[in-house]
C-alpha cells in the first residue's frame, strides 16, 4: 500500500498518477484509511521540511 502513498507528505497519490480504475483507487483508498487506523501506517509526517512533494507539485518557471 505503500507505494500509492508519497513518502514526503503522506498523502495518498490520485489517479492520474497511480493509474488505477475508479473502483481499485476508492478500494486502496480504504484500504489505505485502514491501516493507518489500525496503526499500520504513519498519518503524520516526520519531518515538515518535505511537505512539497515533487511528484505531486509542479515547478513554476
Amino acid at each position: 500500500l505503500s507505494q500509492f502513498v508519497s513518502p514526503y507528505t503522506g498523502r495518498i497519490y490520485g489517479r492520474h498518477i497511480t493509474g488505477l480504475c475508479i473502483p481499485m483507487q476508492k478500494r486502496i483508498s480504504q484500504l489505505i484509511k485502514r491501516s493507518r487506523k489500525f496503526g499500520f501506517m504513519a498519518t503524520e509526517l516526520k519531518e515538515t521540511v518535505f511537505f512539497n512533494d515533487p511528484d505531486l507539485t509542479r515547478k513554476r518557471t
